[in-house]
């Protein structure tokens, strides 16, 4: 996807999904998209393709294309791999005694968010706890990993924005919260703190959103894509 307006529109899509802005389950038309980005239909196909082999949309020959739904069944393995990994990786900053002051940094800015913004609040703060686990991988100088799981866990990661569209400020406060004690794990060399503290901040979606799960089952699919 080396055009400049692929990617462009690739982006953006991308976005719309991972964020919901275009929501589960829902129809994309290639004429809609093609007068949406002011383009022919042929990069709209292209990244259509693309999104396609990501997971992110389902093209039905002769029904039409679609947002995927989100599949539950692989939000578990998704966490799994997610917290081996990234604890592996706290654990090399340990080890290898790297400056974490950039992860503090970021804890700042969550807070502030608190403080000084209450316009979307929760998809802003989604955007800062993603940049404070990305900032974990690229002191490890991993942020390849870091990248191939964005593209690996997009079931995990659109069911993140849908939880944080149901928290309220003292969710997110918990949520900072579970950021602090990874940091003070690290600092304190803590390896079971370090496991506790992301088992909670992981697992605390799929404790705490049974009911939202309920409300919106039509965004959701299973194992076998229904």
């Amino acid at each position: 996807m080396a055009n400049k307006d692929n990617k462009s529109i690739y982006e953006t899509l991308r976005e719309d999904i991972l964020y919901l802005h275009l929501q589960p389950g829902v129809a994309l038309g290639e004429t809609e998209l093609a007068e949406r980005f002011n383009v022919s239909r042929t990069p709209i196909r292209t990244v259509i393709s693309q999104l396609e082999s990501e997971g992110y949309i389902e093209v039905k020959p002769h029904v039409g294309t679609f947002v995927t739904k989100i599949d539950l069944d692989r939000i578990s393995d998704a966490i799994f791999i997610r917290e081996h990994i990234e604890v592996g990786i706290c654990e090399d900053i340990i080890k290898n005694k790297i400056d974490i002051s950039k992860l503090e940094s970021s804890i700042l800015r969550q807070k502030n968010l608190l403080i000084t913004d209450k316009d979307d609040v929760s998809n802003k703060f989604l955007r800062l706890d993603n940049e404070f686990h990305k900032t974990i991988y690229e002191l490890d100088d991993r942020i390849g990993v870091w990248t191939m799981l964005q593209t690996a866990q997009s079931d995990y990661q659109r069911f993140r924005s849908f939880i944080h569209d149901y928290q309220d400020d003292s969710n997110i406060e918990e949520l900072i919260e579970d950021h602090i004690a990874i940091v003070k794990a690290i600092k304190e060399k803590d390896k079971e703190a370090l496991f506790k503290a992301y088992d909670n901040h992981l697992y605390r979606g799929i404790k705490e959103g049974t009911k939202a799960i309920l409300d919106h089952l039509s965004y959701f699919a299973h194992g076998d894509g229904v």
